[in-house]
């Protein structure tokens, strides 16, 4: 089955929350919490109580379960010998759900990025590309999407201002 992520952001009129763990280690963007649901079911198809067992955010979530990944009684099958050293393949291939893997990589490059070329912040956002190709030639073909350019400024932005730190973003194309 493939799930998708919603982010408990305060956008179209989801209730904002922030994940327990970025809070706990005191991280320098709180991320809101990720709520991983089938393709095909929305978020007012859970109940209250399915809705607040999602507490962590795209990063701190679990990831050895059937959301994350494809052949998981495989894994788990795999893993289990493995800690009983029943088989000398320390390899095994995950198949990870693309969904969310693509999701994941999108925000850690952003935020990679964000953190590189922090001195070269500005609030329009397409000014901050435009200063990285002026100062970094080699750059000069760098391309990116529009949503990666927002995600880029947003957490710019919640790195260079320290007393903003909750996410609160919409992002269309990332639901």
């Amino acid at each position: 089955m493939k799930y998708r992520v919603i982010y408990r952001d305060g956008e179209e009129g989801r209730l904002h929350r922030d994940c327990k763990i970025c809070r706990e280690i005191n991280r320098n963007v709180i991320e809101p919490v990720a709520v991983f649901l089938p393709l095909g079911k929305e978020l007012r198809d859970l109940s209250q109580e399915e809705l607040e067992n999602f507490d962590t955010c795209l990063f701190h979530c679990e990831k050895e379960n059937e959301i994350w990944i494809e052949n998981l009684e495989e894994y788990q099958e795999w893993k289990r010998k493995q800690e009983k050293n029943e088989i000398a393949n320390p390899f095994f291939q995950i198949k990870w759900n693309r969904i969310l893997f693509d999701e994941f990589w999108r925000r850690i490059r952003a935020y990679r990025f964000a953190v590189d070329y922090i001195d070269f912040y500005d609030p329009d956002p397409h000014k901050i590309i435009a200063r990285i190709r002026e100062h970094f030639p080699y750059l000069s073909g760098l391309s990116i999407p529009n949503v990666e350019v927002q995600l880029i400024t947003h957490y710019t932005e919640r790195l260079k201002n320290k007393e903003i730190k909750s996410y609160n973003l919409h992002f269309a194309s990332l639901k």
